[in-house]
């Protein structure tokens, strides 16, 4: 079954947004690399330099925003199939109560 239009929206905004994060930050980390390293005995310029996450850490980080994604496409899915199955037991049920009651009516 397909996506709803307004959680693939979603999922496309998330999506967008993550990569200008990440683009975003990896323009942040150029700039200040340079300027931080310029000032190898300062402390708070280590410290600083310290807080700052890598490439590996940010491309950890996006990873783990895809297999967010990716989980969260899946238990929509699986919300769905049980969704239908319910609809559909229920319509049974709702089928199976209306000629029940056909059934008494005509021996009535």
């Amino acid at each position: 079954m397909p996506i709803p239009s307004e959680i693939q929206d979603l999922i496309d905004r998330l999506n967008q947004e993550l990569a200008e994060t990440e683009t975003d930050a990896t323009q942040g980390l150029n700039l200040v690399r340079p300027i931080l390293s310029q000032f190898p005995d300062n402390a708070r310029m280590i410290h600083a330099m310290k807080q700052l996450p890598d490439d590996e850490t940010l491309d950890k980080l996006l990873e783990l925003a895809k297999d967010f994604e990716n989980k969260a496409k899946a238990v929509y899915d699986l919300a769905t199939e049980i969704d239908e199955k319910l609809r559909l037991r229920q319509e049974a049920r709702r089928q199976a109560a209306i000629e029940e009651l056909r059934k008494a009516k005509s021996k009535v």
